[in-house]
């Protein structure tokens, strides 16, 4: 039986033109729904990002978890 693999958790920034637009780029080719998304101002973004040791500054991009 094959493995269900995880999603991947893009994080990105919320107020962040471009970001939002990269957002959509990925929900538009992903069909099987691989991705899965965050901003990075939420409290899932903030522990997420506290986690993987990256919470102690202002991040302005998108991140890959």
């Amino acid at each position: 039986m094959p493995r269900r693999r995880d999603p991947a958790i893009i994080l990105f920034d919320g107020v962040c033109n471009f970001c939002e637009a990269s957002v959509q780029f990925v929900i538009d080719r992903d069909p099987g729904g691989r991705f899965v998304f965050a901003p990075l101002q939420s409290p899932t973004g903030r522990r997420l990002l506290a986690g993987h040791g990256l919470g102690g500054g202002a991040i302005d991009s998108v991140v890959l978890v």
